[in-house]
C-alpha cells in the first residue's frame, strides 16, 4: 500500500495541545518554562512546582521502549557510539537543510526566529537531543533523551497554539501548523536522511543496525507526539514515507533559503577543518542533490565537489576494512569532530546549559580522533 500523508496535514497533537492551552489560559508560561528546562538537565523526571495537570501529562505521555524494542534501542546506542561523529556532521549538512525545503515548516521557523536569529543555538540543541537520546540509558525511565523529546513536544504545541492565535495562518490551504505530517518529515530527517547520508559517505550500514536506528526513532517519535500509525517501521518505509511527505510538503521558498543561509553561515564559522565557505554549500548539495540545493538558493557546487567525491571514495575503502582501521580518516568523522568541538565551546545564552557529552561518548570519540591523527 502506498503511504498517503495528506490526511495527517489536518492533525495536530491533541494531548499536548490541551495541556499547553491550559498553561496559556493560566498565564503560567513564565513559571513553567524554567521548570521544564530543569526537567531536561537533571535527574528529575517531573520536577516539583509544575501544575498538576502538566505533571500528569509528563507521566502519562512518557513512552518507554516496548519489550520487543529494547534490543534494537541498545543496538542503536552502539551504532551511534561508532558513527556518532559522522551522524553529527549529517545533522548539519543533510538533516536540517532537508527540513528547510518543507515550505510550511520553514515559514514557521522564520516567524518564530528559531534559526534565523539563533542558528548556533538551535543546531546545538538538535545535536544535544540526539546525543542525549542515544547515549547509554537515554531512552530508559528518567533518560535525558525522553525528557528532551517531551520538552520538544510541548514546544511544538506552544508554537502551534500561538501560530493559530495570530490569525495569519491559512489552515484550509496549509493545514495545521506543526501537523503530524510535518512531525513525520522531521522524524524522516533523522532516519532516512541520516542513513542515506551515511551510504553516500561510503559507510556500509548493516541491515540490523539500520533497523535498530529506525526502531529507536519510533520510541522517540511516540514521545515527540507522533501517532504510532504514522511512523515507519523499517528503513524501507522510512524512505518511502520521506519521499511521500517531501513530495507533498516541500518546494522552494524564501523562508527555506533564509534558513539555509543562516545555517551555512554558522557552519562556515566553525573553523579551517571545514574549509569554510569553499565546501559548506557544496557539501550540502552533495547530500541533498542540486534540485534541493537550488530550492535553498545555495551557491552552485564549486571545484571542491571533486575533493568530496574523492574523499568519499577513500572513505568507502576504509569502511570496508573498518575492523582493522575503524572509521580512520573519514571526512564525516573529521567534520563531525570539528562540529562537536565547536559546540562544546559554545554558549546557548540565557538559562540554557552548554552542550555536553556523556563520558562514554567522550572516550569513544576521543579514541577515534587520536587514531585518525596517528594515521594521517
Amino acid at each position: 500500500m502506498i503511504f498517503d500523508p495528506r490526511p495527517w496535514i489536518e492533525v495536530g497533537d491533541a494531548p499536548a495541545d490541551r495541556v499547553v492551552a491550559r498553561v496559556i489560559a493560566d498565564q503560567a508560561i513564565a513559571a513553567v518554562d524554567p521548570l521544564l528546562l530543569r526537567m531536561i538537565h537533571t535527574a528529575d523526571v517531573v520536577p516539583e512546582g509544575l501544575p498538576s495537570y502538566l505533571q500528569d501529562f509528563l507521566v502519562e505521555e512518557l513512552h518507554l521502549p516496548l519489550p520487543e524494542e529494547v534490543d534494537d534501542v541498545q543496538r542503536a546506542e552502539r551504532f551511534y557510539g561508532e558513527h556518532g561523529l559522522a551522524i553529527t556532521m549529517l545533522l548539519g549538512f543533510a538533516s536540517l537543510p532537508w527540513t528547510y525545503t518543507l515550505r510550511d515548516g520553514a515559514a514557521i521557523l522564520v516567524r518564530t526566529g528559531q534559526l534565523t536569529r539563533h542558528a548556533e543555538r538551535r543546531v546545538l540543541e538538535t545535536c544535544q537531543f540526539v546525543v542525549d537520546a542515544f547515549a547509554p540509558g537515554g531512552m530508559e525511565a528518567g533518560g535525558a533523551g525522553l525528557r528532551d523529546a517531551q520538552k520538544v513536544r510541548l514546544m511544538h504545541a506552544t508554537i502551534r497554539s500561538y501560530t493559530l492565535q495570530g490569525g495569519q495562518w491559512d489552515v484550509a490551504s496549509r493545514g495545521v501548523p506543526v501537523c503530524q505530517a510535518d512531525l513525520l518529515a522531521t522524524l524522516c530527517s533523522f532516519t532516512h536522511v541520516v542513513l542515506d547520508g551515511l551510504a553516500r559517505m561510503g559507510v556500509n550500514v548493516q541491515p540490523d543496525d539500520a533497523q535498530a536506528w529506525v526502531t529507536a526513532w519510533r520510541v522517540l517519535g511516540r514521545n515527540l507526539g507522533l501517532d504510532p500509525r504514522l511512523m515507519p517501521r523499517t528503513p524501507a518505509e522510512a524512505q518511502s514515507h520521506a519521499e511521500a511527505v517531501h513530495a507533498l510538503r516541500a518546494g522552494p521558498s524564501p523562508e527555506g533559503a533564509q534558513l539555509a543561509t543562516a545555517l551555512s553561515s554558522f557552519l562556515e564559522s566553525l573553523g579551517p577543518e571545514l574549509l569554510t565557505e569553499h565546501i559548506v554549500p557544496t557539501q550540502i548539495r552533495f547530500f541533498l542533490g542540486d534540485v534541493l540545493g537550488d530550492w535553498l538558493n545555495l551557491p552552485a557546487a564549486n571545484a571542491s565537489i571533486h575533493v568530496i567525491h574523492a574523499i568519499n571514495r577513500v572513505d568507502a575503502l576504509l569502511h570496508r576494512v573498518e575492523d582493522v582501521v575503524p572509521l580512520a580518516g573519514s571526512i564525516g568523522s573529521g567534520v563531525g569532530h570539528a562540529l562537536v568541538t565547536s559546540l562544546l565551546a559554545a554558549e546557548r545564552g540565557g538559562t540554557r546549559p552548554p552542550f555536553s557529552l556523556p563520558p562514554s561518548l567522550q572516550r569513544a570519540w576521543k579514541e577515534e580522533r587520536e587514531l585518525r591523527k596517528r594515521l594521517k
